[in-house]
């Protein structure tokens, strides 16, 4: 019969119509998939997922709104495309059951954690503004809960012009891309607060690093003021044995401040450059204790080798010792000679510093001088600090060698 036969075709069209709709929300789907994994920011993927739900999914205008913890339990539009006619602007949306507002799909869709598909909004009392529906001409509503395991922190609302008969498999196909969405916030969100995180970390330590600069500088800066005021008093001493023991502490102290200085200068500060260190030293040595130019000379074979700050102190006494020692005594007279320092690999793990000169060699009694020397009982117990082994000759030349393990002891 005729009935029978219209009955048929408009079960056909409703069958192609649901499945345009499935197609269409297949792609809305994979399109925001491809969005997710393009997207650098929140605003940019809620955008996208909005304009592709109007363009691919054929709705007249799709927003996601954000579920606020305020009073008013208020819903924030974040992002919209399609034909809003403003109302985004303006209207006061609420998931407040006890507000008319909150009582509309969209605040259900919140409140409750479930899609809600309302097929006609224009007859469904519960929507907010009825007559901005007819005005706009939108029938068909779909809200989305966006979800974050059990809470629910906002929605993918989507207006479409026709009424909306919604298979049950499309619904699913939505709640799976609002899923997608919901996952995508999250992981930019975490993104976020991890990239926050590492530059707050970053100016930390930069803060930190500044301070450290500034620290070894104004400990430099305060060892030059004691070594300036050893001067001062050696200046006005006229007994020589006082006055060459103020200046054995002014380089001593100047070893010291040579540190922090090459410290302050470099890149890190738990470890040093113990050839730059040995360096600088030998530098300040020779401008303090040659009195005449081009008598002593220096020859330095240094093997770059980083140290810590606990073991670059011990070395550099110990030079100052030993080249204090070998400028003071191995060149009487106005002799001319030469200071040899080294620093090579000895060994697995470890390296050798080795100080000498071509002077006049150990004293026949080294021993008890040596007993009685501020100055080389210092070198034996820096080595020890350093966990290391001294060695003095063989031989009459003077020949001091320190082997120890560069690295904690």
């Amino acid at each position: 019969s005729r009935g029978a036969l219209l009955s048929v075709l408009e079960d056909e069209q409703r069958t192609s119509r649901a499945l345009v709709r499935s197609n269409r929300s297949l792609q809305m789907l994979s399109g925001s998939n491809e969005a997710l994994i393009r997207a650098q920011n929140e605003t940019d993927l809620l955008k996208e997922v909005c304009r592709i739900a109007v363009e691919s999914g054929g709705y007249s205008m799709a927003w996601v709104g954000y579920a606020e913890m305020d009073e008013a339990k208020s819903i924030r539009p974040a992002a919209f495309c399609g034909d809003d006619g403003g109302s985004l602007d303006w209207i006061k949306l609420t998931w407040n059951e006890s507000d008319p507002t909150g009582r509309g799909p969209a605040g259900r869709c919140v409140r409750d954690g479930q899609p809600v598909v309302c097929e006609d909004v224009q007859a469904d009392p519960t929507y907010y503004r009825p007559e901005d529906a007819r005005r706009r001409n939108y029938r068909g509503v779909i809200c989305l809960p966006l979800r974050d395991g059990a809470r629910t922190f906002g929605l993918l609302n989507l207006d479409s012009v026709e009424v909306r008969q919604v298979s049950a498999e499309e619904v699913e196909l939505l709640e799976d891309l609002a899923d997608n969405l919901a996952f995508g916030i999250g992981t930019i969100r975490a993104r976020a607060v991890k990239e926050r995180a590492e530059q707050a970390l970053v100016a930390s330590l930069h803060e930190k690093e500044a301070l450290l600069k500034e620290v070894h500088h104004r400990v430099k800066n305060n060892m030059q003021v004691i070594t300036s005021l050893l001067r001062l008093e050696a200046s006005r001493i006229d007994h020589p044995t006082t006055r060459s023991v103020l200046r054995d502490m002014q380089n001593r102290i100047m070893a010291m401040a040579a540190l922090h200085e090459a410290v302050y200068r470099s890149e890190s500060f738990s470890r040093v450059d113990l050839a730059v260190y040995l360096r600088q030293i030998t530098n300040q040595l020779s401008r303090s204790l040659v009195a005449t130019a081009g008598q002593v000379s220096f020859q330095l074979d240094l093997l770059s080798v980083a140290v810590d700050l606990d073991q670059a102190i011990p070395c550099g006494l110990i030079v100052n010792e030993l080249v204090s020692n070998a400028l003071k005594h191995a060149f009487p007279a106005g002799r001319i000679g030469e200071v040899r320092i080294e620093l090579k690999e000895s060994g697995p793990g470890e390296v050798q510093l080795t100080i000498s000169d071509d002077g006049v060699g150990l004293p026949a009694d080294f021993e008890a001088v040596r007993a009685k020397s501020l100055g080389l009982q210092l070198v034996s117990d820096l080595a020890r600090q350093l966990g290391g082994r001294l060695r003095v000759g063989p031989g009459p030349k003077a020949l001091f060698e320190v082997t120890f393990a560069p690295g904690p002891k």
